[in-house]
């Protein structure tokens, strides 16, 4: 018999590889170079980047503080599990994905209650590339779950949601 969800392992923390190390390099060299020949372009761009990211996260992170304050702090993952039927769905996905992407969010500094029906990039504000690259890698590996046929599944283009997101994981493949 499988154990509880409640005591599946967390994912071991990954760290950046040599390649990484290398990309980082060859962008501050860029930079550098970029500052030497082109001072005023270059700041002026870096300055304008800078500014329209600090108003989009303030605005991302003053929606999600109230998105939170409108929930109830007593929901929780149990709350999430009962949207789904235990039945058919494997509980490990669904405590994957729900911490998963709780401690995505709570990253950025916003503690909220994820429910199932919410839209990962327009309610939640996630990134499809840090679902890509790194939400949707920690689900697989917590809940035991391949990646292999992924664009054959039925649940793919569902995934904008968490419910979606709990749908994909639960028709892929056990991993090996």
């Amino acid at each position: 018999m499988r154990k509880s969800s409640r005591f599946m392992p967390q994912v071991p923390e990954r760290r950046a590889g040599f390649l990484a190390y290398v990309a980082l390099a060859a962008m501050a060299a860029a930079l550098l170079y970029s500052l030497w020949a082109h001072p005023l372009w270059t700041l002026g761009a870096i300055s304008a980047l800078a500014a329209g990211a600090a108003v989009s996260w303030k605005s991302n992170r003053a929606r999600l503080k109230q998105l939170a304050a409108r929930r109830s702090s007593k929901d929780g993952i149990c709350s999430f599990a009962r949207s789904f039927d235990l039945h058919k769905v494997d509980p490990w996905i669904v405590r994957a994905v729900y911490e998963e992407v709780a401690r995505h969010l709570k990253g950025l500094g916003i503690d909220i209650q994820v429910c199932a029906d919410d839209d990962l990039i327009n309610d939640l504000g996630i990134d499809p590339e840090d679902l890509d690259m790194g939400i949707a890698i920690d689900i697989a590996a917590r809940a035991g779950r391949s990646f292999a046929g992924y664009k054959t599944n039925p649940y793919l283009a569902e995934t904008n949601t968490v419910r979606g997101l709990v749908m994909f994981f639960n028709a892929q493949p056990r991993a090996a």
